[in-house]
């Protein structure tokens, strides 16, 4: 395979795809093409090129492709201050409006769902909402152009690493267990849903008519960003078209361009942006605006309505919804070593958490630079932010700067003791610096750490960043380095 198959792969994926050429990374096009070329078993690149070309996206050979480039970071509740401003604001205009007209339905569409966290969070957040559920008809949407991630969608089923973020309470309202490491979406949730393959790319504005297909609720976040320029602008004007005349969007904050989104009036939180139809033209609700019903459900005080204020003018911050707050969950470590040194939080801060998926975004297409600037920015805000020191390490590992990494894995451990990942890249480190005899203490911590460990939350984090490669590379660096060592852990292994 040449450049020139290379170039010819990123033209096809900016052109079915809308991404930007600029965001992808050679090496990963690269790789994304050998894929391609092994899954079509017919001739090398050139003549795979050739079958994507006129092909649809549902060709197993363009599915293989899309599940490499697509970006599944999410999770129920991912973002608590963000859902509540989602429920205080658009849902409970939504209710109240639709209770107003005696019409009691409601179209939701999660655009760009992924494996499905989204509308099932919107399908619990309606769920609260409404006490009469049984008497409204509820429809929601998830479209995404990934199939391995409807599939997952569809069946509801996750592991314990997707529901994270979530409370006890909240885990027993959304899922039943499946097995130990296996939860399903409750049947009453799994109903509202349905999933559909659609490509964003390719949407078109809807035509006026009542056969068009209109939503109460559009939330798009984190998708126009990876488009070029006119696809985010035809984007834009297509899930526009779709909203119903009161209907509201919700997008990403790099996203929320009020000239691209006019005439549509935004309405802008501390946690959230969103767009909101003007049939009236003069004022959209006031944020903490707060229904009967979603008071009595929550069983949570409300302050007083304000009054409305002028679109000019930011709404206020919406109130907190009383979610039930997952209790602190206690790792595993090793017998004979001191407990964790405590952080500030034992969890990662919605707004963090997304700056580092941005941050790991920018590093897998090799901005190394701009991924340190955000893991930086968060330490800033959060010193004992395990996530951010882990990832700083492995930004400095991949740029050869091994004494930044071996500081940042370093202070990964002292957040998080029991963290694998942690004394798995000081063990790495540290074989860069020749330093053979502390680099095997730290790996060999790590693999212990990642047997002994119970926790699947833990379990699920780890193997999501990797770590069962990286303690392969980590293997085959003692084995040279230190035979016994490597005969002892593959004895652990076995």
């Amino acid at each position: 395979m040449t450049d020139a198959d290379d170039t010819a792969l990123k033209a096809l994926l900016a052109d079915r795809l809308g991404f930007r050429v600029a965001d992808l990374d050679r090496e990963a096009v690269h790789g994304a093409l050998q894929a391609a070329v092994k899954a079509h078993r017919a001739g090398g690149a050139e003549a795979t090129l050739a079958h994507l070309a006129v092909r649809d996206l549902d060709d197993p050979v363009w599915q293989v492709l899309i599940d490499r480039f697509v970006v599944r970071e999410t999770s129920f509740l991912r973002d608590r201050d963000w859902c509540d401003s989602l429920a205080a604001q658009a849902l409970v205009a939504l209710v109240k409006a639709r209770r107003a007209s005696g019409r009691l339905r409601l179209r939701l569409w999660s655009a760009g769902c992924s494996t499905g966290e989204e509308c099932y969070t919107l399908a619990y957040l309606v769920d609260l909402l409404l006490p009469d559920r049984a008497a409204w008809d509820i429809r929601i949407i998830g479209s995404d152009v990934c199939r391995s991630a409807l599939r997952t969608a569809a069946a509801g089923i996750y592991r314990a690493w997707s529901l994270r973020t979530l409370g006890e309470a909240e885990r027993a309202d959304l899922f039943e267990r499946v097995d130990a490491r296996h939860f399903r979406v409750r049947k009453h949730l799994r109903d509202l849903v349905e999933f559909r393959r659609e490509n964003l790319a390719d949407l078109k504005p809807a035509q006026p008519g009542p056969e068009t297909e209109r939503f109460d609720l559009i939330v798009c976040r984190n998708v126009m960003i990876y488009f070029e320029r006119e696809r985010q602008d035809r984007l834009a004007k297509t899930l526009i078209s779709r909203l119903m005349a009161d209907g509201w969007l919700a997008v990403g904050p790099a996203e929320a361009s009020a000239d691209r989104f006019a005439p549509l009036a935004r309405v802008s939180t501390p946690c959230a942006i969103f767009f909101r139809a003007r049939p009236d033209g003069i004022h959209v609700e006031p944020a903490a605006d707060h229904s009967a019903a979603l008071a009595e459900r929550l069983d949570a005080t409300r302050p007083a309505t304000p009054a409305p204020a002028p679109i000019a003018q930011p709404a206020p911050a919406a109130q907190p919804i009383a979610w039930p707050k997952p209790a602190p969950q206690p790792h595993p470590h090793m017998n004979g070593r001191p407990a964790p040194r405590p952080a500030a939080d034992p969890s990662t801060p919605g707004e963090h958490r997304i700056s580092l998926v941005n941050a790991r975004q920018l590093a897998d297409r090799g901005q190394l630079a701009e991924a340190r600037q955000r893991c930086h920015a968060v330490l800033e805000e959060d010193s004992l932010c395990h996530d951010a020191h882990v990832l700083l390490a492995m930004i400095a590992l991949e740029a050869d700067e091994t004494d930044e990494a071996l500081a940042a894995a370093r202070r990964a451990a002292y957040v998080r003791a029991d963290s694998p990942m942690a004394h798995l890249l000081e063990g790495m480190a540290l074989l860069r610096l020749r330093q053979h005899r502390q680099a095997h203490r730290c790996l060999d911590r790590a693999m212990r750490l990642v047997e002994l460990n119970t926790d699947p939350d833990l379990a699920e984090m780890t193997a999501e960043l990797g770590i069962d490669a990286l303690l392969d590379v980590a293997r085959a660096h003692m084995a040279k380095t230190d035979p016994a060592t490597q005969r002892r852990s593959d004895a652990r292994r076995q």
